[in-house]
């Protein structure tokens, strides 16, 4: 499953799940007719410094509201990172009327408040990628299994090297509960496997921090081999499986999806290993 796809599959899901939760009544609007569509449904995001959210998890979703539900509508805000702001968005939701609302929290732990909040006043939360506490619906990848697939792909890159090899781990921000499963697979497939694990941080999702901790830890680590693995209940769940994107399937990924261009990867000093794999 490709990543545009596995992210359509995951929107779909998420708005089946919204939809059954509004199931017994209209998922914002009123009585007296409201301000467009029969059924909204809210969209919060955490962040916008990766550029997955804007380009691809939200038109993926508004798409998948679409195909469910023609009369549906997305109201979406993205929190820019400010956990402060989305809970002002949380609320505003809330108070428009709104009474399903998929969110992926900036911090998880502080939204499981935002939860007990809403349910008091009948709205349904599907926690979208991160899981909340007390979540009415969790949609997201397999977490661990990502983990796991970044260091089992380092591993096979290291080859022979692996047992000698000092690896530096940029794991994501400790807030978002991914993370800790991101870490918690890589060390899976790589403790007992590598030399060591000479350096380990949070690139807190961040690419400019992930970028000035692995200069540090490359700094700190030179002239040594090294390996470098980043990760930049109770409750009704779907986990769908993740991929491991190498040489071997470039094309038919993220080029294919469009989430990046054959000539944003083949620069002029990779331009004939790209022509010899074939990407185009």
């Amino acid at each position: 499953m490709n990543a545009v796809t596995r992210r359509a599959v995951i929107a779909t899901a998420a708005v089946s799940m919204a939809l059954s939760l509004a199931a017994c009544g209209q998922a914002g609007g009123d009585d007296s007719g409201d301000k467009g569509s029969s059924t909204k449904i809210g969209l919060l995001l955490p962040e916008n410094k990766t550029s997955r959210y804007e380009a691809l998890d939200k038109p993926q979703f508004e798409k998948a509201v679409k195909a469910a539900c023609g009369d549906c509508e997305v109201v979406y805000n993205n929190a820019v990172s400010d956990v402060v702001k989305q809970k002002q968005q949380f609320d505003q939701l809330i108070a428009d009327g709104i009474k399903v609302i998929a969110l992926d929290p900036v911090d998880a732990t502080k939204a499981e408040g935002w939860v007990t909040e809403a349910k008091a006043k009948g709205v349904k939360v599907v926690a979208y990628d991160r899981a909340v506490k007390g979540a009415d619906a969790y949609v997201s990848h397999d977490n661990n299994k990502v983990g796991e697939l970044q260091g089992q792909a380092l591993l096979a890159a290291l080859g022979a090297k692996a047992a000698s090899a000092n690896v530096v781990m940029i794991n994501g921000d400790e807030k978002d509960p991914n993370a800790g499963l991101f870490k918690k697979g890589a060390h899976t497939a790589l403790d007992g496997k590598v030399g060591k694990i000479a350096y380990e941080a949070s690139g807190e999702w961040d690419p400019k921090i992930a970028g000035e901790k692995m200069s540090a830890a490359i700094s700190l680590l030179q002239g040594k081999d090294l390996g470098a693995q980043g990760a930049t209940d109770g409750v009704p769940s779907t986990l769908f499986p993740p991929v491991v994107v190498d040489k071997t399937n470039i094309q038919t990924t993220v080029i294919q999806d469009g989430i990046y261009k054959a000539a944003d990867l083949c620069t002029s000093d990779l331009a004939a290993k790209c022509t010899e794999l074939g990407i185009k």
